[in-house]
């Protein structure tokens, strides 16, 4: 695969609209697969992200219906017409 089709963390960022700090949580947490291309003595990363990469990420976090209908609250007895109610 050619690297021009890897993405860089910060366009892959601003097209998301978040911030590169969470890009890089997103990485740490192992949520997000990225290569780091570094040169051999670097200390600083170099992070690119294979489009397989992005495709696995957002279907992982993609909504789905859950399938399952919420459980309805019980209704309120209402008092019998025809008497009052002394406390």
């Amino acid at each position: 695969m050619s690297a021009s089709l890897y993405k860089s963390l910060a366009v892959f960022c601003r097209e998301r609209g978040i911030g590169v700090h969470k890009g890089l949580a997103l990485i740490a947490a192992g949520e997000l697969q990225a290569i780091d291309y570094r040169s051999p003595g670097s200390s600083r990363p170099l992070w690119r992200i294979p489009p397989a990469a992005i495709e696995a990420f957002e279907s992982r976090r993609a909504s789905r219906p859950s399938g399952q209908k919420r459980q309805r609250r019980k209704p309120i007895p209402q008092p019998a017409i025809g008497y009052t109610e002394f406390h």
